[in-house]
């Protein structure tokens, strides 16, 4: 069984493998854009909602190119607080045998078991600023994913504070990749980059990406 993890336009895998089953995981956005921020991909919650919102309008037209049986809904809510029933789902649907051995993986990497804590964070760690402003982007999408939206007039932020959203998310980003990577490869990356210097840019990713890996659990 060949199994690919994937983040962006799966709208593409069926011209590859179109008989493929697709395991959809979903998180409520609100904890998806604080989580964008704790990595660095985002200075707030604003733009941290877009990589959720990019990533379920790839679901959305993967879904006109597939059969309804080739996919499955993982919600992570579900999965941290009632990990035995969901694994079971999921084993049934790709036509393996569950076993509570699968649960045992804590044993043998570095990964802790479900934490139900980790769900609905979003209720205690962002403000009602904070909710308002994620709600404002992605309202429609979060009643179609059925979750609740505590706002029921979306909150549209005025020319100065998109601008100033920009800036913080601009300025939050710089200072996260001059942090991590230091100056020499964050602007390197980016300078081969518009230069088109091919080689020297795939080089400087991967230095990038195993400075990354040092930071997964």
């Amino acid at each position: 069984m060949l199994a690919l993890n994937i983040h962006r336009h799966f709208e593409r895998i069926p011209y590859l493998f179109p008989n493929a089953k697709f395991v959809h995981l979903l998180r409520d956005p609100r904890d998806v854009a604080k989580s964008c921020m704790g990595m660095g991909w985002a200075g707030n919650v604003y733009f941290g909602v877009d990589l959720w919102m990019a990533t379920e309008q790839s679901w959305d037209l993967l879904t006109t190119k597939i059969k309804s049986e080739q996919v499955i809904t993982l919600r992570y809510e579900d999965i941290v607080t009632q990990p035995e029933a969901e694994l079971a789902r999921l084993c049934e649907f790709i036509g393996v045998s569950y076993a509570p051995s699968m649960l045992e993986y804590d044993n043998a990497s570095t990964y802790d078991k479900p934490d139900s804590s980790l769900a609905w964070q979003w209720r205690k760690k962002l403000t009602a600023k904070e909710v308002a402003l994620v709600e404002a982007k992605a309202h429609k999408l979060i009643s179609t994913r059925h979750y609740e939206v505590i706002n029921s007039t979306p909150y549209q932020p005025n020319a100065f504070e998109k601008l100033a959203l920009l800036v913080q998310n601009k300025w939050f980003k710089l200072k996260h990749g001059l942090q991590r990577y230091g100056f020499v490869l964050f602007f390197g990356e980016k300078l081969t980059k518009l230069l088109g210097l091919t080689t020297l840019h795939k080089q400087y990713i991967q230095d990038k990406n195993a400075i990354d890996i040092k930071h997964l659990k």
